[in-house]
């Protein structure tokens, strides 16, 4: 079985390789759930290839200093662990990571307080 180091050198090589807008390329393109997974909130059942990918678009924040302290909040900073580590996720590229869903509300409750646009989709990896 892959674990999440295995598919994020996976998804590295892939991002060498491609030229273009690689968040929106890997999130929507490649990742894109089959509708025959997609799961409702109402009956989600947590496994282990149970995850969720966020993109985040820091270009419209309003300061420079608030781009600054989110993403060292995100990824850490020198030797602290960011909260995408913390969670057990992986950053996928910049500006796009995975998380498991059993983290999945706190991150959203993350994002909701420091007003910044993004998107999430549920993912089951095979």
């Amino acid at each position: 079985m892959f674990d999440i180091c295995h598919i994020s050198h996976f998804f590295f090589y892939l991002a060498m390789q491609i030229k273009s807008d690689l968040s929106d390329f890997l999130c929507s393109k490649l990742l894109a759930t089959p509708k025959r997974f997609i799961m409702k909130k109402q009956k989600r059942v947590e496994s282990p290839r149970h995850y969720v990918i966020y993109t985040y678009d820091l270009t419209k924040t309003s300061s420079k200093s608030k781009k600054v302290r989110f993403v060292y909040l995100l990824k850490g900073r020198k030797r602290e662990k960011g909260l995408v580590k913390k969670m057990c996720g992986d950053f996928l590229v910049p500006g796009c990571f995975i998380i498991p869903i059993r983290n999945d509300e706190e991150m959203q409750e993350v994002f909701a307080k420091w007003n910044i646009p993004y998107k999430r989709k549920e993912v089951l990896l095979l």
